[in-house]
Protein backbone atom coordinates (compact mmCIF):
# COMPACT_ATOMS: atom_id res chain seq x y z
CA UNK A 1 0.00 0.00 0.00
CA UNK A 2 1.26 3.67 -0.74
CA UNK A 3 0.83 6.51 0.62
CA UNK A 4 -3.02 7.84 0.11
CA UNK A 5 -3.84 10.34 -2.45
CA UNK A 6 -4.01 13.83 -1.44
CA UNK A 7 -7.85 14.67 -0.89
CA UNK A 8 -8.78 18.39 -0.76
CA UNK A 9 -9.38 18.41 2.34
CA UNK A 10 -5.95 17.49 3.19
CA UNK A 11 -4.51 19.56 0.67
CA UNK A 12 -6.39 22.37 2.06
CA UNK A 13 -4.36 21.38 5.84
CA UNK A 14 -1.13 21.24 3.82
CA UNK A 15 -1.64 24.70 2.40
CA UNK A 16 -2.96 26.31 6.07
CA UNK A 17 -0.19 24.68 7.48
CA UNK A 18 2.33 25.91 5.27
CA UNK A 19 0.97 29.15 5.32
CA UNK A 20 1.46 29.67 9.01
CA UNK A 21 5.38 28.52 8.39
CA UNK A 22 5.42 31.12 5.88
CA UNK A 23 3.88 33.75 7.98
CA UNK A 24 7.37 34.04 9.37
CA UNK A 25 9.61 34.75 6.27
CA UNK A 26 10.89 38.81 6.54
CA UNK A 27 9.13 41.49 4.70
CA UNK A 28 11.27 40.92 1.81
CA UNK A 29 9.09 38.27 -0.03
CA UNK A 30 6.43 38.15 -2.18
CA UNK A 31 2.94 38.42 -0.55
CA UNK A 32 1.60 35.94 -2.79
CA UNK A 33 1.09 32.30 -1.75
CA UNK A 34 2.97 30.19 -4.14
CA UNK A 35 1.16 27.17 -2.37
CA UNK A 36 -1.95 27.07 -4.13
CA UNK A 37 -1.68 24.56 -6.74
CA UNK A 38 -4.27 25.78 -8.96
CA UNK A 39 -1.96 29.33 -9.45
CA UNK A 40 0.43 29.28 -12.39
CA UNK A 41 3.48 29.81 -9.80
CA UNK A 42 6.44 30.60 -12.90
CA UNK A 43 4.98 34.59 -12.92
CA UNK A 44 3.64 34.88 -9.49
CA UNK A 45 6.75 36.92 -8.49
CA UNK A 46 10.61 36.94 -9.52
CA UNK A 47 13.04 34.37 -9.02
CA UNK A 48 15.98 34.70 -5.95
CA UNK A 49 18.68 37.09 -7.22
CA UNK A 50 21.46 38.74 -4.55
CA UNK A 51 21.96 39.34 -0.88
CA UNK A 52 22.76 42.76 -2.10
CA UNK A 53 19.56 43.76 -3.62
CA UNK A 54 17.27 43.40 -0.21
CA UNK A 55 13.95 44.75 -2.10
CA UNK A 56 13.98 41.93 -4.39
CA UNK A 57 11.70 39.16 -3.80
CA UNK A 58 13.47 35.55 -2.51
CA UNK A 59 10.47 33.23 -3.19
CA UNK A 60 10.79 30.64 -2.82
CA UNK A 61 13.24 31.48 0.09
CA UNK A 62 12.56 31.86 3.68
CA UNK A 63 15.74 34.01 4.29
CA UNK A 64 17.75 36.54 2.67
CA UNK A 65 20.42 34.75 0.48
CA UNK A 66 23.83 34.71 2.96
CA UNK A 67 26.90 34.97 0.09
CA UNK A 68 30.74 34.78 0.39
CA UNK A 69 33.94 34.70 -1.76
CA UNK A 70 35.87 31.52 -0.04
CA UNK A 71 39.71 32.89 -0.89
CA UNK A 72 41.03 29.89 0.12
CA UNK A 73 39.25 27.99 -3.18
CA UNK A 74 40.85 30.91 -5.04
CA UNK A 75 38.79 30.92 -7.87
CA UNK A 76 36.67 34.09 -6.81
CA UNK A 77 33.30 32.70 -7.06
CA UNK A 78 30.67 33.78 -5.06
CA UNK A 79 28.68 31.26 -3.03
CA UNK A 80 25.28 31.97 -1.85
CA UNK A 81 23.01 29.90 1.10
CA UNK A 82 19.08 29.83 0.33
CA UNK A 83 17.10 27.85 2.41
CA UNK A 84 13.23 27.35 2.34
CA UNK A 85 12.14 26.49 5.91
CA UNK A 86 8.38 25.20 4.40
CA UNK A 87 9.83 22.92 2.13
CA UNK A 88 9.09 19.29 2.26
CA UNK A 89 6.03 19.84 4.49
CA UNK A 90 7.83 22.46 7.16
CA UNK A 91 11.23 20.51 7.84
CA UNK A 92 13.31 23.11 5.44
CA UNK A 93 16.15 22.91 2.58
CA UNK A 94 19.55 24.63 2.76
CA UNK A 95 20.98 25.05 -0.54
CA UNK A 96 24.86 26.75 -0.93
CA UNK A 97 25.60 27.00 -4.69
CA UNK A 98 27.26 29.59 -6.99
CA UNK A 99 25.13 32.70 -6.95
CA UNK A 100 22.06 32.44 -8.87
CA UNK A 101 22.34 28.70 -9.50
CA UNK A 102 19.69 27.85 -7.11
CA UNK A 103 17.00 29.64 -9.66
CA UNK A 104 16.79 26.42 -11.33
CA UNK A 105 15.65 24.66 -7.98
CA UNK A 106 12.46 27.08 -7.77
CA UNK A 107 9.90 25.08 -9.25
CA UNK A 108 10.40 22.06 -7.23
CA UNK A 109 10.61 23.46 -4.04
CA UNK A 110 7.92 25.87 -4.53
CA UNK A 111 5.27 22.44 -5.56
CA UNK A 112 3.97 20.99 -2.25
CA UNK A 113 2.33 18.49 -3.62
CA UNK A 114 4.53 15.94 -4.15
CA UNK A 115 5.97 16.11 -0.18
CA UNK A 116 2.39 15.96 0.45
CA UNK A 117 1.47 12.76 -1.20
CA UNK A 118 4.98 11.25 0.03
CA UNK A 119 4.49 12.29 3.46
CA UNK A 120 3.99 8.78 5.38
CA UNK A 121 7.68 8.04 4.61
CA UNK A 122 8.91 11.39 6.24
CA UNK A 123 10.98 11.46 9.13
CA UNK A 124 10.38 14.38 11.49
CA UNK A 125 12.58 15.46 14.35
CA UNK A 126 14.45 12.76 13.56
CA UNK A 127 12.02 10.30 14.29
CA UNK A 128 8.81 8.57 12.15
CA UNK A 129 5.41 9.09 13.08
CA UNK A 130 4.31 5.64 14.84
CA UNK A 131 1.50 5.31 12.48
CA UNK A 132 3.86 5.80 9.14
CA UNK A 133 3.62 1.62 8.79
CA UNK A 134 0.01 2.53 7.81
CA UNK A 135 0.98 3.74 4.88
CA UNK A 136 4.61 2.40 3.68
CA UNK A 137 6.23 -1.20 2.73
CA UNK A 138 8.28 -1.06 5.54
CA UNK A 139 9.50 -0.43 8.94
CA UNK A 140 12.64 0.74 11.12
CA UNK A 141 14.28 -1.95 13.30
CA UNK A 142 16.92 -2.35 15.11
CA UNK A 143 19.72 -4.52 13.87
CA UNK A 144 22.68 -6.33 15.01
CA UNK A 145 25.96 -4.98 13.81
CA UNK A 146 24.19 -2.71 11.77
CA UNK A 147 22.03 0.06 14.44
CA UNK A 148 19.06 0.34 12.78
CA UNK A 149 18.01 -0.83 9.16
CA UNK A 150 14.69 -0.74 6.99
CA UNK A 151 12.74 -4.30 6.82
CA UNK A 152 9.64 -5.07 4.21
CA UNK A 153 6.53 -5.40 6.24
CA UNK A 154 4.77 -7.49 3.09
CA UNK A 155 5.90 -8.79 -0.25
CA UNK A 156 7.11 -5.68 -2.28
CA UNK A 157 7.16 -6.88 -6.12
CA UNK A 158 10.75 -6.02 -8.31
CA UNK A 159 10.24 -2.15 -9.72
CA UNK A 160 7.69 -0.82 -7.40
CA UNK A 161 9.07 2.01 -5.58
CA UNK A 162 9.13 1.58 -1.43
CA UNK A 163 10.60 4.60 0.06
CA UNK A 164 9.71 8.79 -1.43
CA UNK A 165 12.28 11.11 0.53
CA UNK A 166 13.38 15.01 0.03
CA UNK A 167 16.86 16.09 1.00
CA UNK A 168 17.34 18.46 3.80
CA UNK A 169 20.59 20.04 2.03
CA UNK A 170 22.44 20.72 -0.99
CA UNK A 171 25.83 21.72 -1.11
CA UNK A 172 28.30 22.65 -4.32
CA UNK A 173 31.52 20.10 -4.27
CA UNK A 174 33.55 23.14 -4.61
CA UNK A 175 32.16 24.71 -1.39
CA UNK A 176 33.72 21.39 0.39
CA UNK A 177 37.16 21.34 1.40
CA UNK A 178 39.58 18.45 0.62
CA UNK A 179 39.42 15.02 2.03
CA UNK A 180 41.17 15.98 5.37
CA UNK A 181 41.56 18.99 5.14
CA UNK A 182 39.95 21.31 7.56
CA UNK A 183 37.58 23.72 6.24
CA UNK A 184 38.64 27.15 7.04
CA UNK A 185 36.52 29.47 8.85
CA UNK A 186 34.09 31.03 6.24
CA UNK A 187 33.03 27.58 5.15
CA UNK A 188 31.98 27.02 8.98
CA UNK A 189 30.18 29.78 9.70
CA UNK A 190 28.39 29.40 5.92
CA UNK A 191 27.87 25.65 7.43
CA UNK A 192 26.20 26.76 10.45
CA UNK A 193 23.46 28.87 9.11
CA UNK A 194 22.78 26.31 6.36
CA UNK A 195 21.91 24.08 9.06
CA UNK A 196 20.13 26.58 11.82
CA UNK A 197 18.02 27.97 9.19
CA UNK A 198 16.82 24.26 8.52
CA UNK A 199 12.95 24.00 10.68
CA UNK A 200 13.94 20.56 11.87
CA UNK A 201 17.98 19.98 12.44
CA UNK A 202 16.74 16.92 13.96
CA UNK A 203 16.26 15.35 10.89
CA UNK A 204 19.54 16.12 9.70
CA UNK A 205 21.76 15.75 12.55
CA UNK A 206 20.26 12.20 13.21
CA UNK A 207 22.97 11.17 10.47
CA UNK A 208 25.82 12.79 12.00
CA UNK A 209 28.90 10.53 13.26
CA UNK A 210 31.56 12.65 15.56
CA UNK A 211 34.84 13.06 13.89
CA UNK A 212 36.15 15.57 16.02
CA UNK A 213 35.96 19.42 16.59
CA UNK A 214 38.16 19.63 13.24
CA UNK A 215 35.52 18.39 10.76
CA UNK A 216 31.86 20.09 11.16
CA UNK A 217 28.37 18.30 11.16
CA UNK A 218 27.44 19.37 7.88
CA UNK A 219 30.59 18.38 6.27
CA UNK A 220 30.46 14.72 8.19
CA UNK A 221 27.03 13.87 7.08
CA UNK A 222 27.31 15.14 3.64
CA UNK A 223 30.53 13.13 2.99
CA UNK A 224 28.99 9.58 4.92
CA UNK A 225 25.55 9.86 3.74
CA UNK A 226 25.15 12.02 0.68
CA UNK A 227 24.12 11.39 -3.34
CA UNK A 228 25.85 12.95 -5.96
CA UNK A 229 23.56 15.57 -7.27
CA UNK A 230 24.30 18.25 -9.77
CA UNK A 231 23.00 22.18 -10.35
CA UNK A 232 23.06 24.06 -13.38
CA UNK A 233 25.97 21.19 -14.54
CA UNK A 234 27.51 21.55 -11.73
CA UNK A 235 28.81 18.59 -8.95
CA UNK A 236 26.95 18.61 -5.63
CA UNK A 237 25.99 16.68 -2.89
CA UNK A 238 22.54 16.11 -1.18
CA UNK A 239 21.68 14.88 1.82
CA UNK A 240 17.84 12.41 2.00
CA UNK A 241 17.75 11.79 5.65
CA UNK A 242 14.96 9.01 4.87
CA UNK A 243 16.94 7.40 2.72
CA UNK A 244 20.23 7.05 4.22
CA UNK A 245 18.67 5.25 7.01
CA UNK A 246 18.82 2.19 4.24
CA UNK A 247 21.71 -0.18 4.65
CA UNK A 248 24.46 -0.17 2.11
CA UNK A 249 24.66 -3.84 -0.03
CA UNK A 250 27.04 -4.20 -2.76
CA UNK A 251 24.24 -6.46 -4.48
CA UNK A 252 21.25 -4.51 -3.43
CA UNK A 253 17.17 -5.45 -3.27
CA UNK A 254 16.41 -1.60 -3.71
CA UNK A 255 18.16 1.41 -6.30
CA UNK A 256 18.16 4.99 -5.36
CA UNK A 257 16.44 7.08 -7.97
CA UNK A 258 16.60 10.52 -8.65
CA UNK A 259 13.47 13.05 -9.87
CA UNK A 260 14.66 16.91 -10.66
CA UNK A 261 11.47 17.96 -11.44
CA UNK A 262 10.58 17.40 -7.46
CA UNK A 263 13.85 16.65 -6.31
CA UNK A 264 12.39 12.73 -4.80
CA UNK A 265 14.62 10.58 -4.39
CA UNK A 266 13.07 7.29 -4.49
CA UNK A 267 13.99 3.39 -3.30
CA UNK A 268 13.10 1.23 -6.42
CA UNK A 269 13.09 -2.66 -5.50
CA UNK A 270 15.29 -4.33 -8.16
CA UNK A 271 14.18 -7.55 -7.55
CA UNK A 272 11.29 -9.11 -5.62
CA UNK A 273 11.60 -8.41 -1.79
CA UNK A 274 9.33 -10.45 1.15
CA UNK A 275 8.25 -9.87 4.17
CA UNK A 276 10.84 -9.40 6.97
CA UNK A 277 14.07 -9.30 4.50
CA UNK A 278 16.49 -6.13 4.86
CA UNK A 279 15.86 -3.43 2.24
CA UNK A 280 19.15 -2.33 0.86
CA UNK A 281 20.64 0.02 -1.89
CA UNK A 282 24.73 0.51 -2.92
CA UNK A 283 26.77 3.62 -1.68
CA UNK A 284 29.37 2.44 -3.88
CA UNK A 285 29.11 2.25 -7.85
CA UNK A 286 27.33 -1.53 -8.59
CA UNK A 287 29.08 -4.04 -10.46
CA UNK A 288 33.03 -3.80 -9.22
CA UNK A 289 35.07 -6.65 -8.28
CA UNK A 290 35.76 -7.23 -4.53
CA UNK A 291 39.09 -5.49 -4.46
CA UNK A 292 37.55 -2.13 -6.00
CA UNK A 293 34.48 -2.58 -3.91
CA UNK A 294 36.87 -2.54 -0.49
CA UNK A 295 38.91 0.78 -1.80
CA UNK A 296 35.37 2.62 -2.45
CA UNK A 297 33.74 1.96 1.14
CA UNK A 298 36.69 3.42 2.81
CA UNK A 299 34.81 7.00 2.87
CA UNK A 300 32.21 4.97 4.96
CA UNK A 301 34.56 3.50 7.38
CA UNK A 302 33.20 0.00 7.99
CA UNK A 303 33.80 -2.98 6.49
CA UNK A 304 31.24 -5.03 4.26
CA UNK A 305 29.45 -8.25 5.19
CA UNK A 306 26.88 -8.24 2.88
CA UNK A 307 26.04 -11.65 1.09
CA UNK A 308 28.10 -10.65 -1.80
CA UNK A 309 30.99 -9.79 0.43
CA UNK A 310 30.88 -12.82 2.20
CA UNK A 311 30.64 -15.22 -0.29
CA UNK A 312 33.15 -17.99 -0.15
CA UNK A 313 36.46 -17.39 -1.61
CA UNK A 314 36.07 -19.81 -5.13
CA UNK A 315 32.73 -18.29 -5.36
CA UNK A 316 34.14 -14.47 -4.76
CA UNK A 317 36.72 -15.32 -7.35
CA UNK A 318 34.44 -16.91 -9.70
CA UNK A 319 32.21 -13.34 -9.50
CA UNK A 320 35.27 -11.16 -9.64
CA UNK A 321 35.97 -12.83 -12.50
CA UNK A 322 32.74 -12.47 -14.35
CA UNK A 323 32.33 -8.83 -12.77
CA UNK A 324 36.17 -8.06 -15.06
CA UNK A 325 35.13 -9.89 -18.03
CA UNK A 326 32.29 -8.05 -18.36
CA UNK A 327 33.75 -4.71 -18.03
CA UNK A 328 36.65 -6.37 -20.63
CA UNK A 329 33.65 -6.60 -23.14
CA UNK A 330 32.09 -3.63 -22.48
CA UNK A 331 35.69 -1.65 -22.68
CA UNK A 332 36.06 -3.68 -26.29
CA UNK A 333 33.04 -3.05 -27.75
CA UNK A 334 33.16 0.43 -26.87
CA UNK A 335 36.33 0.79 -28.59
CA UNK A 336 34.97 -1.00 -31.92
CA UNK A 337 31.56 0.21 -31.91
CA UNK A 338 32.30 2.30 -35.28
CA UNK A 339 34.40 -1.13 -36.90
CA UNK A 340 33.16 -4.61 -35.22
CA UNK A 341 32.04 -7.30 -37.39
CA UNK A 342 27.94 -7.62 -36.69
CA UNK A 343 28.96 -11.84 -36.07
CA UNK A 344 31.58 -10.75 -33.52
CA UNK A 345 28.86 -8.47 -31.73
CA UNK A 346 25.83 -10.34 -31.30
CA UNK A 347 28.50 -13.16 -29.84
CA UNK A 348 29.96 -10.50 -27.37
CA UNK A 349 26.44 -9.14 -26.56
CA UNK A 350 24.94 -12.43 -26.18
CA UNK A 351 27.73 -13.27 -23.44
CA UNK A 352 27.28 -9.86 -21.65
CA UNK A 353 23.74 -9.88 -21.09
CA UNK A 354 24.28 -13.69 -19.66
CA UNK A 355 27.00 -11.96 -17.28
CA UNK A 356 24.78 -9.03 -16.40
CA UNK A 357 22.65 -11.64 -15.20
CA UNK A 358 24.61 -13.65 -13.34
CA UNK A 359 25.74 -10.94 -11.52
CA UNK A 360 22.70 -9.32 -10.73
CA UNK A 361 23.53 -5.82 -12.34
CA UNK A 362 20.27 -5.07 -13.85
CA UNK A 363 19.64 -2.12 -12.79
CA UNK A 364 22.76 -0.74 -15.49
CA UNK A 365 20.68 -2.28 -18.04
CA UNK A 366 19.78 1.32 -19.17
CA UNK A 367 23.21 2.38 -19.95
CA UNK A 368 24.39 -1.55 -20.88
CA UNK A 369 21.74 -1.25 -24.02
CA UNK A 370 22.65 2.51 -24.48
CA UNK A 371 25.86 0.63 -25.66
CA UNK A 372 24.59 -1.98 -27.63
CA UNK A 373 22.05 0.21 -29.53
CA UNK A 374 25.07 2.77 -30.90
CA UNK A 375 27.37 -0.23 -31.68
CA UNK A 376 24.66 -2.39 -33.41
CA UNK A 377 23.40 1.14 -35.57
CA UNK A 378 27.12 1.91 -36.91
CA UNK A 379 27.33 -2.27 -37.96
CA UNK A 380 24.34 -1.86 -39.70
CA UNK A 381 21.32 -4.24 -37.91
CA UNK A 382 19.03 -1.08 -37.62
CA UNK A 383 16.20 -3.61 -35.84
CA UNK A 384 18.53 -4.51 -33.47
CA UNK A 385 19.78 -1.02 -32.63
CA UNK A 386 16.00 -0.04 -32.11
CA UNK A 387 15.49 -3.01 -29.98
CA UNK A 388 18.18 -1.95 -27.62
CA UNK A 389 17.10 1.68 -27.84
CA UNK A 390 13.93 0.64 -26.64
CA UNK A 391 15.37 -1.62 -23.44
CA UNK A 392 17.59 0.94 -22.57
CA UNK A 393 14.97 3.52 -22.52
CA UNK A 394 12.70 1.17 -20.61
CA UNK A 395 14.77 0.55 -17.51
CA UNK A 396 16.31 3.94 -17.81
CA UNK A 397 12.63 5.27 -16.41
CA UNK A 398 12.80 2.37 -13.87
CA UNK A 399 15.99 3.40 -12.51
CA UNK A 400 16.69 7.17 -13.53
CA UNK A 401 14.64 10.25 -14.21
CA UNK A 402 12.44 9.72 -17.27
CA UNK A 403 12.77 13.73 -17.50
CA UNK A 404 16.38 13.60 -17.64
CA UNK A 405 19.34 13.90 -19.68
CA UNK A 406 20.07 10.26 -20.33
CA UNK A 407 16.45 9.60 -20.94
CA UNK A 408 15.86 11.97 -23.29
CA UNK A 409 18.96 11.31 -25.11
CA UNK A 410 17.68 8.06 -25.80
CA UNK A 411 14.50 9.31 -27.17
CA UNK A 412 16.39 11.59 -29.52
CA UNK A 413 18.51 8.54 -30.78
CA UNK A 414 15.21 6.30 -30.89
CA UNK A 415 14.19 9.36 -33.51
CA UNK A 416 16.65 9.48 -35.88
CA UNK A 417 16.58 5.23 -36.00
CA UNK A 418 13.52 5.33 -37.04
CA UNK A 419 13.69 7.68 -39.88
CA UNK A 420 16.10 6.05 -40.84
CA UNK A 421 14.08 2.47 -40.82
CA UNK A 422 11.90 4.48 -43.06
CA UNK A 423 14.01 5.54 -45.42
CA UNK A 424 15.70 2.31 -45.67
CA UNK A 425 12.22 1.22 -46.15
CA UNK A 426 11.24 3.39 -49.29
CA UNK A 427 8.99 6.06 -46.76
CA UNK A 428 10.81 8.99 -47.23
Amino acid sequence: MTSPRPSLRSLLCLLTYLARVRAFIPQTQCDLSPLDPLIHRSTTCPLPIHESSPDTPNIPWTTPPRCVVPHSIGLGQKFCLYTDAAFNLGTGISVLTLEDHAASLVGAISDPIPAWTARGHLARRGKRDPDYEKHVPYREVAMEGKGRGIVATRRISRYETIMVGYPAMIIDNTFLPAEGVEAPVENWRMFDHALEQLSDKERFLVAAYSKGDDVHVVEDVLRTNAFGFAIEERDAKAFFPEIARINHACSPNAYPQMIMKDLGMRAVATRDIEIGEEISISYIQIGMPKRHRTASMGNWGFNCTCSLCALEPEEQHASDDRRERLADIYDLMNKQKTTAKLGALRELAAEFEELVELEQLGVRWGEYYQLFMVIFFHAGDVDAAIRYGNLSLRHSEIFGDPDGVFCNGVRRDMKILDQVKRQKAGGG
